[in-house]
């Protein structure tokens, strides 16, 4: 037989021999025909970007923030539980994230007051109630609708320069809503502390231990005693227990009694419980980490001496915390996997970060913002110094605060003090301020008469900023620095896209785009964001360059929109186009196995091959066997498998083909 060669086609050849005749047959060289046909079909790729992000979806430092001048500088962030992001630094400076309450999703007010800002991280239409009273800024996302009752009111819309999108939802302010503060829009999602935890370890104890006298935890005075114990319940009156840091399953703590914790990290792998007046004390830098849900129906979580709300993190990781009646709790509140419910009259000194609030009654004092120039750039602050109860020594709280000059800041600096709350409340007496060694406020510069003081300082590349604070408990300062904006920077910034080209085609699905961008002339006020199509790039601005990668294209022409916006709102918009075009579509390969001889009624087994690029996208590869010529007829056992037998009727020789 004459051998046939191509590209498509590849021959074998059957010997089928007759059992009882013994005749050999003459070998043929088959050839094997392939025929392929496919429909060319397109795929396009929808791709879903999110602002936060994504933010341990929720530390980093949230540094420099500014408002509006001046825009929020943090560090490298990476993605985080539910949505929020942050970054791998796990030593957190609170005074910098100056929110009072921070809600992933839309928050449900009903009631109750926030002393201080209000900042919702996700695009969803929510109401402000007419019971409500918000005394800082509303932050928002890209661009909301904001419909107003008949006697509501704000102060004004400011546009914080960020993200567009989302823009389909709204916020409604009821009647009688009145928000003295700014609403932002196109505030970007910030990133927040990375030190909340994935998991409460449990305890190693074993021991379930109640209190009903002093006598009862005499004989647990060391550390490794307590690690003994698993469960704690304080049922006596009036008693007061010191208690280590370490690994606990539940607290619960009734009526009079007092448990102080001191400097370290308490873990309830369940939760603890508070009830009919009882007090937890937190001296130092403590955290609080609970396992499950949380509820304090009637007590207390407060600092000691020498101790601010933002010294004590309590870490809720359960989707419940409620704090209830006339609760106070003082400290840096998280739950960012659940839902934070304040009512009565219960408080909440501090802050709050949770996956959502709901605020029935109640109040969050957060930080109140100082007035401000125009131009200014916070450097430091604002930073509430809090004088707490001292049952032992009645010693001034002492406070202690490190701090850098932020980039695109300048002279003159000005050091605000706000003595107490703006109606007057809470004043302090008599304070210490120093900065960097050199006094600022003296122990006469305050009385209840004085409300505010300004000083104009120097600063040097590293600060230290010492606070005392003494005359009565409940009474305290909120200190912010700000430095000045270059003036008149009405100069939009430089921005280049070094990669891909404008009109480039490439065949990858996503792509990474990156350039450069400063700020010059007079008065320049630095890069601030850089987005590519909306979505923030990574920005250096040590060296001005600019990449954000992994960005999705559609088959066909993508139009890419770079846009560059400096610290006084000056924007540059470039873009380019790059087609996203198909893949070489090219021919599959197939082989049918080689030549065969066999004696009847034995079958062939069939071990063909082949082999696609996989174009076009979407595609996909069929086989079949089929019998082209011979004297006889040929079964097959699966005519679509590679790898099958097939079975022949008469002796001869037969040409198979593998299409």
């Amino acid at each position: 037989m004459d051998i046939t060669h191509s590209e498509q086609r590849r021959s074998f050849c059957f010997h089928i021999i007759q059992k009882f005749h013994r005749r050999d047959l003459s070998c043929r060289l088959l050839s094997l025909l392939l025929s392929y046909t496919l429909l060319l079909q397109f795929i396009p790729h929808v791709a879903s970007f999110s602002n936060a992000d994504t933010p341990n979806p929720w530390g980093i430092t949230v540094a420099n923030y500014t408002d509006p001048a001046a825009r929020l500088s943090h560090a490298t962030a990476a993605p985080f539980r539910n949505g929020f992001s942050a970054s791998a630094r796990a030593v957190v400076e609170p005074e910098t994230l100056t929110d009072a309450v921070v809600s992933r999703h839309k928050p449900t007010l009903n009631g109750g007051r926030i002393e201080g800002s209000l900042r919702v991280l996700e695009g969803e239409s929510f109401a402000i109630n007419g019971s409500t009273e918000i005394a800082g800024d509303l932050y928002l996302v890209g661009k909301p609708a904001i419909q107003t009752g008949a006697t509501a009111s704000y102060g004004e819309i400011v546009d914080d320069g960020g993200a567009a999108t989302p823009a389909n939802y709204t916020i409604t302010l009821g009647n009688n809503v009145n928000l003295p503060g700014r609403i932002h829009t196109h505030a970007d999602a910030m990133n927040l502390p990375a030190d909340f935890p994935a998991s409460v370890p449990a305890s190693s104890g074993t021991r379930a231990l109640t209190v009903r006298a002093q006598a009862d935890v005499n004989a647990l005075s060391a550390p490794a005693d307590w690690q003994t114990v698993r469960d704690l319940n304080i049922k006596g009156s009036g008693l007061t227990i010191d208690l280590p840091p370490g690994n606990f399953g539940t607290l619960t703590v009734n009526g009079n009694n007092q448990v102080n914790f001191s400097a370290g990290t308490y873990n309830f792998a369940n939760t603890f419980s508070l009830d009919g007046g009882a007090t937890l004390q937190a001296t130092g830098l403590v955290t609080i980490n609970v396992g499950q849900n949380l509820t304090i129906n009637s007590g207390a979580l407060t600092p000691g001496s020498y101790t601010a709300p933002g010294d004590v993190h309590l870490n809720v990781l359960g989707p419940v915390l409620n704090i209830n009646s006339s609760s106070q709790v003082s400290g840096l509140v998280r739950a960012y996997n659940g839902t934070v419910t304040l009512g009565g009259t219960a408080q909440v000194r501090g802050q709050v970060i949770a996956n959502s609030i709901s605020l029935n009654g109640g109040k969050v004092i957060g930080a109140v913002w100082p007035a401000r120039s125009a131009n200014g750039i916070t450097v430091f602050g604002p930073r509430r110094f809090d004088r707490t109860i001292d049952r032992t020594t009645g010693r001034p709280n002492q406070y202690l605060d490190q701090f850098s000059i932020p980039t695109g800041t300048t002279s003159p600096y000005t050091l605000h003090i706000q003595n107490g709350a703006p109606d007057g409340s809470n004043r302090v007496s008599s304070a210490i301020v120093k900065l960097n060694g050199i006094n600022l406020l003296t122990p006469t510069d305050l009385n209840q008469n004085v409300n505010a003081l300004d000083r104009t300082i120097s600063l040097e590349a590293g600060n230290q900023l010492d606070v005392s604070v003494a005359s009565v408990p409940g009474s305290y300062l909120i200190i912010n620095i700000a430095g000045t904006a270059p003036p008149n920077d009405t100069t939009p910034p430089l921005l280049t896209i070094t990669a891909p080209l404008d009109q480039s085609t490439t065949t990858a699905s996503s792509i990474s785009v990156s350039g450069t961008a400063s700020d010059v002339g007079e008065g320049s006020a630095g890069v601030a964001h850089v987005y590519v199509n909306d979505v923030e790039a990574t920005y250096d601005a040590g060296n001005g360059s600019w990449s954000l990668s992994n960005l999705l294209l559609n088959p066909g022409a993508n139009q890419i929109s770079v846009r560059a916006v400096d610290h006084a709102a000056n924007q540059t918009t470039s873009i380019i186009t790059v087609t996203r075009a198909a893949p070489e579509n090219h021919a599959p390969t197939v082989d049918a196995g080689p030549d065969q001889t066999m004696t009847l009624p034995q079958a062939a087994k069939l071990h063909g091959t082949a082999g696609d690029d996989g174009q076009p996208q979407g595609s996909s590869l069929t086989t079949t066997w089929a019998m082209v010529g011979g004297p006889g007829t040929v079964a097959f056992a699966n005519v679509a498998a590679l790898d099958t037998t097939a079975s022949f009727s008469k002796p001869g020789t037969y040409l198979i083909r593998l299409t």
